[in-house]
């Protein structure tokens, strides 16, 4: 009952950040029953409506300044979602794709998550100064 209208509204003179508007709803109303829309209301580390909004246009394939321009916040928001999002799904220091988990999540039939990659991601190492001693940053002081 409501695609149609949609349709209809996607023919009229809209903006590129109208016509993403007008996808993502139909895109939703048409998987408004899907296992995705179950898990995220199921999840018991409950996610905000904001990490939601983020989580959902995340699987649609939407970029961190697509989301902040939709949502009307700051890329820097958008990524601090993203952090607590991933920190709610367990999926900090793995290997596995933010986007590719929620996909998979749309994907899944069941009522469990699935388990994120079991790989951890080391933290960087610290650059050692070098065996002699300490750097020269004066290049003044260097001979030609």
């Amino acid at each position: 009952l409501v695609l149609p209208y949609l349709e209809n509204l996607r023919t009229t003179r809209l903006d590129e950040e109208q016509r993403v508007l007008i996808d993502v709803m139909a895109s939703n109303l048409t998987n408004i029953g899907s296992s995705f829309a179950r898990q995220l209301s199921s999840w018991k580390t409950k996610l905000t409506p904001a990490e939601i909004q983020v989580a959902d246009l995340l699987r649609l394939g939407r970029r961190t300044k697509e989301i902040a321009a939709l949502l009307k916040v700051s890329p820097s928001a958008v990524s601090f979602h993203r952090n607590n999002i991933r920190a709610k799904l367990s999926l900090t220091r793995t290997a596995t794709n933010l986007v590719s988990y929620l996909r998979v999540v749309e994907e899944s039939s069941g009522s469990r998550l699935p388990p994120p990659a079991r790989t951890r991601l080391r933290p960087a190492r610290k650059a050692s100064a070098p065996a002699g001693g300490s750097r020269r940053t004066d290049r003044a002081t260097a001979e030609p």
